[in-house]
């Protein structure tokens, strides 16, 4: 990555106060994946572009927020679509096998680290 020019690109969204306001969406997710491919501090990553430290983590912050919500900034981003599982009503819980034809139930895993530490 070549430092120099996003810098230059960064400084175009940089107040005389040296906040950073109005970046667009594209140079955000640009610059997070930047972030996100850089091995080392992040400390150095922002001083490479010539701000602070959290100035970079608000960026990278709003990056994060604009990946997430916006399909046309990064179509490389997919979120993942996790379904609920579907409860049992017959749960067992947790089944040991003891011995050679008996089976354990523990309704929980303290209970069967209690049973374990008894036996053993």
């Amino acid at each position: 990555m070549d430092f120099e020019v996003m810098r230059k690109k960064l400084d175009a969204y940089r107040r005389a106060s040296g906040q950073y306001r109005g970046v667009k969406g594209e140079l955000l997710v640009e610059l997070l994946r930047a972030w996100e491919a850089h091995k080392g501090p992040s400390a150095d990553f922002a001083k490479k572009l010539g701000m602070r430290g959290k100035q970079l983590g608000r960026l990278v912050q709003a990056a994060r927020k604009v990946a997430t919500t916006t399909d046309a900034v990064d179509p490389a981003f997919h979120a993942l679509d996790i379904q609920q599982p579907i409860e049992a009503s017959h749960s067992t819980g947790i089944e040991m096998s003891w011995g050679g034809d008996k089976v354990i139930r523990f309704p929980t895993v303290d209970t069967l680290m209690d049973f374990l530490k008894k036996a053993s």
